[in-house]
């Protein structure tokens, strides 16, 4: 079986992946993965058990993944050897980290096989890390230019062109979810890791409801913050409006009972939801600025200020007063979407620029095994 795989692909990619990454941008991923495959070349998976891709993976793929037995910061300690000589045995021709956070890691896999070390920046936190990489690294794949510039100033002048500013992206759905027919409205609040925000979005829709406001109220989110969340809209009697959703790896379903979403704060990583949600048709109510600016401010989304119960109630009853509005802005983000987030577009660049470092691989190692020219006499 080994065999055959060989014979189809001659190439192939490392590709470092963690849970983190896989939740984040699953689908994105997914795209990539296959992009690589319709380029010829076998991405072959590194990360720990259970981390799982949103599916449409070929089951010829599936059969490559390398599934270690540790988390990942254990790998680094106790089998990174074990994956490099199972890797050693493969054409491997590049190592992509799919997190800034594994660039430390990527940087020692690609040491250690010879090849260079390409790294995908979505979050600022992965910013330090994939600047630290090392001499392996070759190219840094941020994903907006905030995200970009932040980067480019960790690294030397000689290094700057390694960035390339990448989107994410996503496939476009059927039809404008918001305001769409005569239904209960359906709003849906993006979890946060801050408690304060997640508490001020459910005041606001306390105040909608008590207002008489005709609406489903939902917040994503899950963990240790569950039963906080419970209770406090219990508390501020919200019944059986409100649902809690846990976080969805696909999400294609939820758009269509789904008006309006709510991001109370700023994204410290890039976020496919608010991408998805928008190619969907819904109007996005979010915190321009940190690793995301997506929207004109009342065109393809409403830009919160200051992301408080008082601004998000005005907002959220003014799109529930204004229907229309809200159908406008969903279609302008379904437009801006498609001209700049569209999943093949975005994943082209990052492939094309893998093909080529692959072929430049090919061209050293060729050039390497060639016996060296006798002095002409």
């Amino acid at each position: 079986m080994a065999k055959d795989r060989k014979a189809r692909f001659t190439h192939a990619v490392a590709v470092l992946i963690d849970r983190d990454a896989a939740d984040r941008y699953g689908p994105w991923l997914d795209s990539l993965l296959l992009g690589l495959v319709d380029e010829g070349i076998s991405p072959m998976l590194v990360g720990p058990p259970g981390v799982e891709l949103a599916g449409g993976i070929p089951e010829h793929l599936l059969a490559r993944m390398i599934l270690t037995r540790s988390r990942l910061p254990l790998l680094r300690r106790f089998i990174v050897q074990p994956v490099i000589a199972r890797l050693a045995d493969e054409p491997v021709r590049m190592v992509l980290a799919a997190s800034g956070r594994l660039a430390d890691l990527g940087a020692r896999f690609a040491a250690a096989l010879h090849v260079p070390l390409a790294v995908i920046v979505m979050g600022e936190d992965e910013v330090a890390p994939a600047a630290s990489a090392g001499p392996a690294l070759q190219t840094v794949f941020a994903g907006s230019e905030s995200l970009a510039d932040r980067v480019r100033k960790r690294l030397s002048a000689a290094d700057e062109k390694a960035v390339q500013q990448v989107s994410l992206g996503v496939h476009m759905h059927e039809g404008i979810a918001a305001f769409a027919g005569e239904r209960t409205r359906g709003i849906i609040g993006l979890g946060s890791a801050d408690p304060g925000s997640l508490d001020q979005l459910l005041a606001a829709f306390s105040h909608l409801s008590d207002r008489g406001y005709d609406a489903v109220y939902f917040v994503m989110g899950s963990g240790s913050a569950e039963r906080r969340i419970r209770r406090s809209a219990q508390a501020r009697r919200l019944g059986d409006r409100f649902t809690l959703v846990p976080d969805l790896k696909r999400m294609d379903r939820l758009w269509p009972g789904i008006d309006v979403l709510v991001q109370p704060e700023v994204n410290r990583h890039l976020d496919l939801r608010l991408l998805e949600a928008m190619a969907a048709g819904v109007a996005v109510v979010a915190r321009n600025g940190g690793a995301m600016n997506l929207m004109a401010d009342g065109v393809n989304g409403v830009e919160l200020t200051q992301g408080d119960e008082a601004e998000m109630t005005m907002v959220l009853q003014r799109l529930l007063d204004e229907p229309e509005l809200g159908r406008n802005i969903g279609r302008n983000a379904r437009d801006y979407v498609q001209s700049h987030h569209l999943a093949g577009v975005t994943v082209a660049q990052i492939t094309r620029t893998i093909r080529f470092a692959v072929v430049a691989q090919v061209t050293i190692r060729m050039n390497e095994a060639e016996p060296p020219t006798a002095p002409a006499e």
